[in-house]
């Protein structure tokens, strides 16, 4: 059983937990290759933050693309309006 980032696991077992639809649960993270991994592997809406190692230059050249890119952290309650 492998339990991590950005394997879909622990994903599928909190949307069990929840009972909720993947589309309604949101993976916020700073990393490409993982936390927005994650999400996207998950079927979760994916928010990355650019608080963390990567720009938006390096979004747009990365494969894996989040549904949201924002600014800070701070920013995450504004996509809930």
């Amino acid at each position: 059983l492998v339990m991590g980032k950005p394997h879909k696991t622990a994903g599928q077992r909190i949307a069990l937990k929840y009972n909720l639809p993947p589309r309604k649960i949101a993976m916020a993270g700073d990393r490409l290759y993982t936390d927005i991994a994650f999400g996207r592997n998950c079927g979760f809406v994916s928010v990355l933050v650019l608080s963390g190692e990567p720009s938006a230059v390096d979004v747009a050249r990365s494969k894996v693309k989040p549904d949201y890119v924002l600014n800070a952290v701070r920013e995450i309650p504004a996509l809930l309006e």
